[in-house]
């Protein structure tokens, strides 16, 4: 008979215990969820979790009848510091949602791609629905929370940064395939990468605006449309020679002022 396989923090059993933690991070950072104790920082352990309670990880997992669950989870950790480090890296990394905090709006990427529509029609539909799915997903808002205090856990830090690397490695391809559609050029000192950087620039202010105040972001009744979408458009034809004039966004900038008749902003 062969020996039983030794509990690790990467097994099925592992990976329950950290779905349920991710679940309870989920419950705390839901807008109304009545309270629950901020993050407060890393440390030299990530302590921004300190509310999550080993017992209620234990009882969600109960409730899927893991045998001896109790032993289970101490077996694969056996202090506190090691699970919550672990659980917010899960949790950051959205191991329980494909890998992405946008699942559906990466399913739906092909709508870019759908060239009945204008180039911009199909930028209002897609950033709409990204920014829907990103501001209703809590887990958004807990890189915001982490990021600042990064510092104090280099590897979760390592972690991250291996993700959203990943992650706009795999968006940089969508967006060198619609700009090769379109049959336009990146100005001169743009490239792909730098494009991919600003979009997500703006969408992480986007979200980070909306949860400071909801009334008056982007996406809301104050914001006149959807915002958002006219930021991004505006980062892509600063990046893009819509006109193939070949120059970089400043002398472009300059040059089309004065051929316009405006004045020159020096005087």
């Amino acid at each position: 008979m062969s020996p039983r396989p030794a509990p690790t923090r990467t097994d099925a059993a592992a990976e329950r215990f950290l779905q349920a933690g991710a679940q309870l991070i989920d419950r705390a950072l839901t807008e109304h969820s009545g309270g629950k104790p901020g993050l407060d920082g890393l440390g030299q352990v990530p302590k921004a979790l300190d509310w999550l309670r080993i017992e209620d990880v234990l009882r969600i997992v109960k409730s899927d009848e893991l045998p001896d669950s109790k032993r289970a989870f101490r077996n694969r950790w056996p202090c506190k510091d090691d699970y919550v480090a672990d659980v917010v890296l899960y949790a950051l990394l959205y191991r329980d949602m494909e890998g992405s905090a946008i699942p559906r709006t990466l399913h739906e990427r092909v709508e870019l791609f759908d060239a009945t529509r204008t180039v911009s029609e199909r930028i209002y539909a897609f950033v709409g629905t990204l920014v829907s799915e990103l501001i209703a997903n809590p887990r958004s808002y807990l890189l915001l929370h982490i990021a600042p205090l990064l510092i104090g856990n280099p590897e979760l830090h390592a972690g991250l940064i291996g993700y959203t690397r990943s992650d706009q490695a795999r968006w940089q391809t969508v967006f060198t395939e619609v700009l090769k559609q379109t049959g336009k050029q990146l100005r001169p000192g743009w490239t792909m990468e730098r494009l991919t950087l600003a979009l997500n620039v703006v969408l992480d202010g986007a979200i980070l605006r909306h949860r400071i105040d909801p009334a008056h972001s982007t996406v809301s009744a104050w914001a006149h449309g959807n915002l958002t979408a006219d930021m991004i458009l505006a980062v892509i034809v600063g990046a893009v020679d819509v006109d193939g004039s070949r120059l970089p966004l400043g002398p472009w900038l300059d040059g089309f002022l004065r051929t316009s008749g405006t004045a020159d902003v020096r005087g």
